[in-house]
């Protein structure tokens, strides 16, 4: 009997084919100018993916895709609860990332999941925001007609009355309080009666929201004709008296008496909006450069009123310093310095700009001194898991890469200089006062002869801007400076890329091996921006000391909405993914925390040794540390005080389990 032979059917792809269907070439994304990314596929992790992606103009579709892939794919109530972590720390302008439009979006995809549990925490909204929140969220969810039905509007409604009502009553009886009081003493009061609806004005005319929020804080008699009118009236009142105890300045502006404004009491976005205003100086057909209205300003030289409100926020400035500005964005400073060009500017509005900066500034500084004092006082050495804090060395010994290039114009561009003269001035000494910005020909920018701010916009105002992204030209620079200088590993920065990660196809030239030809894998035409730097800094130390360079922590803080990639995986060591204007994720990177060494413990399978292992955080822990800040305890402490996380969570997840059997 004859046999054939027969090629045995294999019950496994084998080690080669598997290799190369799960190889970087076929899972790769390449970015708009043709540097290849880490997909959303590749990186499995759409928390970090949306963390990532949440920069200012993302379209909704896109969070309410990734958000309710996470709440479906949940495997576990924490995971659930990272996901209200997230929103409200996208909200947080004192330590997150400061954006309302995307915080409003989240909540719209939570509450349509998990309405018990989001209602739950938005008491927190005035916190993680301010008092102007609950009635925005109100009209997002309402003009985008994207809660599933009347009902569930109707829902939110009455929580954010009920918010108004309560604050307001308790607001007013403290006010009662502190004028009764021997001696009268200084109310503390919130700002809800700053923003609380007013008749007729824009939420009123929307919702129709004064009558309810007044009869909630004044209940009409049943039988009393036109009580209702009554409770509106008393509602108006109250809101009258405490706007007037907090001395908002819109009052005092209605009334033409701006002499009478305490600017110590401003807010920063109200002088950074109104600064023109408060100074006296026109908005359009400026006459401030043809001399002799320095001390009245050009808007209204003749009113004594007006001139003198300039007097006072000046002569304040004088005195402190500073004035009210760290919840502004540095982008928004720079943009201040841009209108009407840097030489139009008048010396009232550069001593206001000058002054917010300053404020800011001391701001972040203070938030990463913070941060690096809360990390000693949490190591702990016996920890399984370990963190080793290396010293934040003066506030970071790092420098700031910053695209200028094509792709970044408008605000993500001003962002990025702004984040570049911002790490420049708090840095550590040896790096002060230095920014790489980087387009077709990067350039590195010293600062130091410049004595403020807007001195700083003005000299990278002459820098040459738009063109491609040439990362790898401005990445050859940096390596080219190392080799000259003969730097050893302790020498070497760490960076911070601010960038919309749009990097062009490497051409491999510089001899680096940043692109291709170079030695240590970073060179492959799929290698990530990531994969690169590594490859490079390994393929110079050995060129100039016999071993491989570690890389620095790279720190990827992306500015822009639309892109579809990320530079890094989620387990690269030594890097982080960041984004968004905010400087307050700063004090992550200039406290060290960032940059700090993890400990694993390793246990052999086979001998049952156990070994310590040292690596660098990873993209994925640097989000955790983000998450777990202590600020946002609060919102876990929250959704565990109303126990109806679990109860909702598993429903959804039913849900979606019975949409994928169907």
């Amino acid at each position: 009997m004859s046999t054939a032979n027969k090629r045995a059917k294999p019950s496994s792809p084998s080690a080669f084919n598997a290799g190369a269907l799960s190889h970087p070439s076929n899972t790769r994304g390449i970015g708009e100018n043709g540097h290849a990314e880490v997909t959303r596929a590749e990186l499995k992790d759409d928390l970090l993916y949306l963390f990532d992606k949440s920069v200012r103009g993302v379209d909704f579709s896109e969070v309410s895709s990734l958000a309710t892939s996470l709440l479906t794919s949940a495997a576990s109530r924490e995971e659930v609860q990272d996901l209200f972590l997230l929103a409200f720390q996208t909200r947080w302008p004192r330590g997150g990332k400061g954006e309302k439009l995307i915080f409003y979006q989240l909540v719209n995809v939570l509450f349509k999941h998990l309405p018990s549990a989001t209602l739950s925490v938005l008491d927190l909204l005035p916190h993680f925001g301010y008092w102007k929140d609950p009635m925005l969220l109100l009209k997002e969810c309402f003009i985008t007609n994207r809660l599933s039905s009347d009902a569930s509007l109707d829902l939110l409604k009455t929580k954010c009355y009920a918010m108004y009502a309560t604050q307001l009553a308790a607001d007013h009886a403290e006010l009662l309080a502190a004028r009764s009081a021997s001696p009268p003493r200084n109310p503390s009061l919130s700002f809800a009666a700053k923003f609380a609806p007013t008749e007729n004005k824009e939420f009123d005319k929307l919702f129709k929201c004064v009558e309810p929020i007044a009869c909630l804080m004044f209940p009409p008699a049943p039988d009393a004709k036109n009580a209702k009118k009554a409770s509106i009236k008393r509602y108006r009142q109250t809101c009258s008296e405490l706007r007037a105890a907090l001395e908002v300045p819109e009052v005092k502006e209605c009334a033409g008496k701006f002499s009478e404004i305490n600017f110590e009491r401003v807010t920063s976005l109200c002088l950074n909006r109104k600064m023109k205003s408060f100074l006296n100086e026109r908005l359009k057909d400026s006459k401030m450069r043809l001399g002799g209205y320095d001390e009245t300003g050009d808007r209204y030289p003749e009113n004594e009123d007006r001139v003198a409100a300039r007097k006072h926020l000046l002569d304040l400035i004088l005195k402190k310093g500073s004035v009210k500005g760290k919840d502004l964005f540095p982008h928004e400073l720079v943009e201040n310095c841009q209108k009407g060009g840097y030489n139009g500017m008048s010396t009232g509005v550069k001593a206001v700009v000058n002054a917010q900066w300053v404020a800011m500034r001391e701001n972040v500084v203070k938030m990463a001194e913070e941060r690096k004092e809360a990390l000693a006082a949490k190591a702990d050495p016996a920890d399984a898991v370990a963190v080793a804090p290396q010293e934040p060395l003066d506030l970071g010994k790092i420098i700031c890469m910053a695209d200028v290039s094509g792709s970044m114009s408008g605000t993500p561009m001003s962002v990025s200089i702004a984040m570049g003269i911002l790490l420049s001035e708090i840095c550590h000494p040896a790096f002060r006062d230095l920014v790489l910005t980087f387009h077709e020909n990067p350039t590195f920018h010293d600062l130091k002869g410049c004595n403020n701010f807007v001195e700083k916009c003005q000299s990278l105002q002459r820098a040459p801007w738009g063109g491609s992204t040439d990362f790898e030209k401005a990445f050859n620079l940096i390596l080219d400076v190392i080799e000259r200088q003969k730097l050893k590993q302790e020498d070497i920065p760490d960076l911070m890329v601010v960038s919309d990660m749009q990097f062009n196809e490497t051409s491999g030239y510089g001899g680096y091996g940043f692109g291709f030809g170079g030695g240590s894998g970073g060179s492959k035409p799929w290698a990530t921006a990531s994969e690169k730097i590594k490859g490079a800094f390994a393929d110079l130390g050995k060129k100039m000391w016999g071993k491989p360079f570690e890389m620095p922590n790279v720190i990827f803080w992306n500015v822009r909405s639309g892109t579809a990639g990320v530079p890094a995986n989620s387990d690269d060591e030594g890097v982080a993914l960041l984004s968004g204007y905010s400087p307050a994720l700063m004090k992550f990177v200039l406290s060290g925390d960032m940059m700090e060494e993890v400990i694993d413990i390793v246990v052999d399978e086979e001998t049952g040794e156990v070994t310590k292992v040292k690596r660098k955080i990873n993209p994925k822990e640097a989000l955790r540390k983000v998450l777990d800040d202590e600020g946002l305890t609060v919102v876990v402490e929250k959704l565990e005080g109303a126990g109806c996380l679990e109860t909702e969570w598993v429903l959804v997840g039913s849900g979606a389990e019975g949409a994928k059997k169907e």
